[in-house]
Parts: C-alpha cells; structure tokens; sequence
C-alpha cells in the first residue's frame, strides 16, 4: 500500500453559504465566526482560502481549486434560495473528489427522514428518547409530557417554534393538527429533553 503526504504547506478551502438576502446583522455573525475559523488555522501555518455558495453554479467557482492541493471544510448549510440542498453540495464535493469536513450526501439526505432515522436507530439499540409516529391529527396513545412535537421529515430545528413542545394532552393534539392537517406532514412525538 502507498502513502501520500500533504504538500509541505496544506492548504484549507473554507466552503460556506452566503445568502444576499441576510440581514446586515446575520451577515456580520457568519463573518465572525468565518474570522475566528480561518485566525486559529492560519496561527497553526494553514493558508486558507473561503469560497461562499451563493448561488447553484458555486462548482464552476469550485473547480478553480484542485481537489488535490485543498483540504475543504465544509460549513455550507445549503445553497441559498434553493430549499433543502445540503446534501446537494456534499454530492457535488464528492464528485470532485475532494476531502472534506461532515457527512457524506447520502448522510444528509437521510436525515431529512426522522423516522427512517429513528428505525434505523432503534434497530441497533442506540438509545433515543420514545417515539410515536403520527400520521392523523389523534394524538391517542401518547401520555409522557412534557413532550416534543417534530416533522417526520425535514433537517434541523425546522417548523420547530416554543409551541413544539406539549405540557399536555390538549397542546399536543394542537401540534401534531398543526403539522398533520395544516402543513400536510407526519408528526414525530418525543419525550422532551430539556
């Protein structure tokens, strides 16, 4: 088996999302949080590069870094405007070949399915809080509170508000109506962590 070695000075390509649109304020955090990143990688001799995603046609910019000279990190939460497109950059990573920070697309994509998630989980007795899958608006079988009130399908904290977590048997029935009957998804029920 061979061995590859870094180039003497390995050169990190910071890949982020950056959408117009932001507020002045949200466009100052990321560019804190970028400047703190690329400060304790350059004072431990890294060069870096960022490239922000601010568009669909990010690969075309991308390919102007050859895959083998950077190591990427990955801090792109998708391409702006274009609704659940994490995975879709990972994929494209992947594609050219480069070596980066997070999951792999296929990673990505399923956590989109919290219940294939939480299956997936449980079959290898991983410990989870309990759940129960909703797919009416009938919140029967369900007495654990307080309790939190998810979309089967969706990435992050989305459609999540304070309203997402039930003290009771009436505020739960409101969430799971909430998410089954108006937004038109299966809701997860879980035991709230606090």
């Amino acid at each position: 088996m061979s061995v590859t070695f870094p180039p003497a000075e390995l050169n990190v390509l910071l890949l982020y999302d950056y959408n117009p649109q932001w507020t002045p304020v949200e466009k100052d955090e990321v560019a804190e949080a970028h400047s703190r990143l690329t400060d304790a990688l350059a004072s431990s001799g890294f060069s870096i590069d960022l490239l922000p995603v601010v568009d669909k046609h990010f690969p075309e910019r991308l390919s102007t870094y050859d895959s083998r000279e950077f190591v990427l990190f990955n801090w792109c939460d998708g391409i702006p405007g274009l609704h659940h497109s994490e995975y879709l950059v990972v994929h494209q990573l992947e594609q050219m070949g480069y070596v980066f920070t997070g999951s792999s697309a296929a990673t990505l994509s399923l956590s989109y399915d919290k219940r294939t998630v939480k299956e997936i989980l449980d079959r290898h007795k991983v410990p989870t809080p309990h759940w129960k899958l909703y797919t009416s608006s009938k919140s029967n079988g369900w007495h654990q509170f307080p309790a939190i009130v998810k979309p089967a399908k969706g990435h992050c904290s989305e459609w999540l508000t304070s309203e997402s977590v039930a003290m009771d048997a009436t505020e739960l029935h409101e969430r799971i109506s909430y998410l089954v009957d108006d937004i038109g998804m299966p809701a997860i029920v879980e035991d709230f962590i606090d």
